[in-house]
């Protein structure tokens, strides 16, 4: 009820005897969550493109376009989990003086899944960078490769991890919903 309304609206809407109390909330949306899972398994196949190519042809620049192509993907997954972060349910609250936002159980669960996703998003981007950087710069190439190595299991566990938590969220929300 408090969606589109000012502070002083608000007020005088409760002061009339109405209640902010929502008893549905609606779930945060399916196609948003398998968009953000999608994107982020798509730059995980293109930075293992890109180091699989390295380690068998040993051209650095096919690991900095797959590494590339990796961060610019990642980044676009942070825009939707920031989107998917506005859209998190809150409430509207009055006790005696203090006015205030509140989360539900599942509003609470979603923001910390959310800014969990946005902090492992950000590591990938860290990772990514560092492999860019290196790949500008002469080094041995068994150093270059373990490093490429080690960040692209990284990113394929936190794609995976991705869509596995998406297939939970968006089945309890299914089951609960119906």
């Amino acid at each position: 009820p408090a969606r589109g309304r000012t502070m002083e609206q608000i007020q005088a809407f409760l002061e009339d005897g109405g209640s902010m109390v929502v008893n549905h909330e609606s779930p945060l949306s399916r196609g948003l969550a398998w968009s953000i899972a999608a994107v982020v398994v798509a730059s995980a196949t293109a930075l293992w493109w890109g180091e699989r190519t390295y380690r068998s042809h040993g051209e650095r620049m096919s690991l900095r376009v797959g590494t590339s192509g990796a961060l610019l993907l990642t980044v676009t997954s942070l825009v939707l989990i920031v989107m998917q972060l506005r859209s998190v349910p809150q409430y509207w609250r009055t006790e005696a003086d203090s006015q205030l936002f509140i989360y539900s159980a599942y509003g609470s669960s979603m923001l910390a899944i959310g800014l969990s996703a946005l902090i492992h998003g950000a590591i990938l981007v860290f990772l990514g960078l560092g492999i860019l950087r290196r790949t500008s710069r002469p080094s041995s190439a068994a150093t270059l490769g373990s490093h490429a190595t080690l960040v692209r299991m990284f990113w394929v566990w936190v794609a995976l991890s991705t869509v596995i938590i998406t297939t939970v969220v968006t089945t309890l929300t299914t089951v609960s919903g119906s």
